[in-house]
């Protein structure tokens, strides 16, 4: 895929090395990928004949509907817009969040709709950015010069220079916050910005205290598909004036991502019946030391996006565990006196993607921690397909891009995928170096 070269979530366990983002590597740390698959488009229905959409034989193409163009999001289903005579009404309605925005232009009379909305003034100038999710969506809008506070697990460089450059500052949380924090920094860093994003965990926090009426609550993380996640960036782009370049920018990831998607499905059209789709999954040891075959849905979709299966597991069923609110299926989980189970469950697998914490990892180190004795010959530990989401990290070590820049760039983080799940005939550790 055309953006593997240019993105940095994946990395090889055994060969790759932790990209560490530094403010002198500001021009390369958000590399902008081109919006146009037309080389791809062309190969797929030349060779296949596929129909494809319009927005995607036309990666330019835009709706332009007047609710789009406004930020009405078309997969998003955790905000909603409502365009009224000379402002705009946002609501994020996320358990949690369940705030509701005006949002009028700078310079204009402010609307007066009561008590139980919250007020802004548009463009922002100045914001506190308490997650780093919300790092990558300001970067895309061209507007990262607006955030003045930012999380210290930020893995942008470019952010990291402004605080350097002492136009930012890194977030102090108040003295009861986790890991400890000063009451009187937090105070001046809080009166010092215009509003503060946040989300639906830290929320409570803020609206319990004395900047409730600055806080914005994001829920992107909480959507349940990876476009519908990226699709924020139009509720980021209401309150810095950026609609129609919100607009654009998914328009371009959303045909990137479904680029990606159809070419690495297409491999098993084009190769016939012989052909075995790769095996992959994402794996994790927890905690308390549980081992576990992740199946939660955007996890899933994503593999299958990226043309992986998943092999029959109805002999584990006893191991499937739900989600804490029951709504989905969370995965495989293994104890400690299922271990020998486990070791079953991962030969089943060609890629094994590692999600545990703490992260930089070797592929030794991954195999202590999944009990992999000598002698017990596990596919992807013999042929060296096992990856970490670590490439690149914060300047602290203590964070990875994948939750800063994959929400808003789901498109970077398939190309990714598709790069070491199809490692073709690269080696695992060429293939890991593309992405």
């Amino acid at each position: 895929a055309e953006a593997a070269s240019t993105t940095s979530f994946v990395r090889h366990a055994a060969s790759g090395s932790v990209m560490m983002a530094s403010s002198e590597a500001c021009a390369a740390s958000w590399p902008v990928r081109s919006a146009s698959c037309d080389t791809v488009f062309t190969n797929l229905q030349d060779e296949s004949g596929l129909l494809l959409p319009e927005i995607l034989v036309d990666p330019t193409h835009q709706n332009t509907d007047a609710n789009t163009l406004a930020g009405e999001p078309e997969n998003a289903k955790l905000f909603t817009v409502c365009e009224r005579d000379g402002y705009k009404v946002v609501q994020s309605t996320q358990a949690g969040c369940n705030s509701t925005y005006v949002l009028y232009p700078r310079g204009t009379l402010k609307p007066n709709l009561g008590s139980e909305y919250k007020y802004f003034a548009t463009p922002l100038q100045r914001v506190a950015l308490t997650q780093t999710v919300s790092n990558t969506f300001l970067e895309i809008l061209g507007v990262s010069s607006a955030a003045a506070v930012i999380s210290s697990y930020t893995t942008s460089a470019c952010l990291h220079k402004r605080v350097e450059d002492g136009l930012a500052v890194e977030y102090v949380g108040p003295s009861n916050s986790w890991g400890g924090g000063n009451d009187t920094e937090h105070a001046m860093q809080m009166q010092s910005v215009d509003a503060v994003f946040t989300d639906p965990f830290g929320a409570s926090g803020f609206e319990a205290g004395d900047f409730g009426a600055k806080t914005i609550c994001v829920a992107e993380t909480y959507e349940t598909e990876q476009l519908s996640q990226a699709e924020w960036i139009k509720f980021y782009g209401l309150f810095f004036e950026k609609e129609t370049e919100a607009a654009t920018a998914m328009c371009g990831t959303a045909s990137r991502f479904a680029c990606s998607s159809i070419a690495a499905n297409a491999a098993s059209l084009s190769q016939g019946t012989t052909y075995q789709p790769p095996k992959a999954a994402f794996v994790s040891k927890d905690y308390t030391g549980n081992l576990k075959i992740n199946t939660v849905p955007k996890a899933m979709a994503l593999l299958r996006h990226a043309g992986a299966v998943f092999p029959d597991m109805s002999a584990y069923a006893s191991r499937r565990v739900m989600h804490f609110s029951g709504d989905y299926e969370e995965g495989y989980r293994f104890d400690a006196s299922a271990v020998d189970e486990f070791h079953e469950v991962l030969a089943m697998f060609d890629v094994v993607i590692d999600e545990s914490y703490p992260y930089m990892q070797t592929q030794e180190s991954i195999a202590t921690a999944y009990g992999i004795p000598e002698g017990v010959a596990i596919p992807a530990f013999v042929s060296g397909r096992v990856y970490t989401l670590d490439k690149t990290m914060s300047h602290n070590g203590l964070a990875s891009d994948i939750y800063e820049s994959a929400i808003a760039e789901p498109d970077g983080y398939l190309a990714d995928l598709i790069a070491v799940i199809h490692a073709g005939g690269l080696s695992s550790a060429e293939a890991a170096s593309t992405t």
